[in-house]
């Protein structure tokens, strides 16, 4: 499975890791920084001025008790009937963006997604225009990722639809990507649940596609 984030270094560098699409320990990362400064005098001038990757062991698994919570609290919640989605007003709503092709509403651990993230949208049920955000992305090894998400779409009836592209830090790793949601309010627009649509910048520029879901609770009228 690729995974969330992929490496972007210099060519020198990745011959000395000996990998193409995959993140490993901070061990291996030191070692490869390490021998390829002792072997090239450029790539020493390129690797010095790679950045650390940072870690927040604990950051993954508070986002994951977060999208349990709300998964729990809407498990049997059946979708909204488009005679009660309001007209007007405007309401915000707050949860998790999980992202990876096993990501599901169903669990949420370490196991499942390769990274969870903070989401907010906001519906304006007046001019059907959605706006939100994705940020504080963590991955399940415990990196952090930096930057954010700005959303944009449209509300229709019972149907809500965003999308966004932006660059997300990893430290060592600047990965561009783009999100496109795909969800649908439950009853009462108390939540919205739904997938999306994801495409990540890999290792050599290429695009690659990648599922994911979201989960967000209403905590505005």
């Amino acid at each position: 499975m690729t995974p969330f984030y992929t490496i972007r270094f210099p060519a020198a560098l990745a011959l000395a890791y000996g990998l193409s699409g995959c993140v490993g320990g901070s061990d291996t990362y030191a070692a490869a920084v390490t021998t390829a400064t002792a072997t090239s005098g450029a790539a020493a001038t390129t690797t010095a001025a790679l950045r650390s990757a940072k870690y927040d062991e604990d950051g993954f698994d508070t986002l994951a008790g977060e999208a349990t919570a709300v998964i729990r609290r809407f498990d049997m919640w059946k979708p909204a009937e488009a005679a009660s989605v309001p007209l007007s007003g405007a309401a915000t709503y707050n949860g998790i963006a999980a992202f990876g092709d096993n990501a599901s509403l169903t669990q949420i651990n370490a196991g499942d997604p390769d990274a969870l993230a903070s989401m907010a949208l906001n519906v304006n049920f007046g001019t059907a225009r959605v706006t939100g955000s994705i940020w504080g992305f963590r991955g399940k090894d415990g990196k952090v990722g930096d930057g954010s998400i700005a959303l944009k779409g449209l509300q229709d009836s019972t149907s809500v639809k965003a999308s966004g592209s932006s660059t997300i830090y990893w430290g060592d790793v600047d990965q561009d990507v783009t999100v496109n949601i795909d969800g649908f309010f439950l009853a009462n627009e108390k939540a919205i649940k739904g997938t999306m649509a994801n495409t990540l910048e890999g290792p050599r520029g290429q695009d690659i596609q990648q599922g994911g879901v979201i989960i967000l609770n209403r905590d505005t009228e």
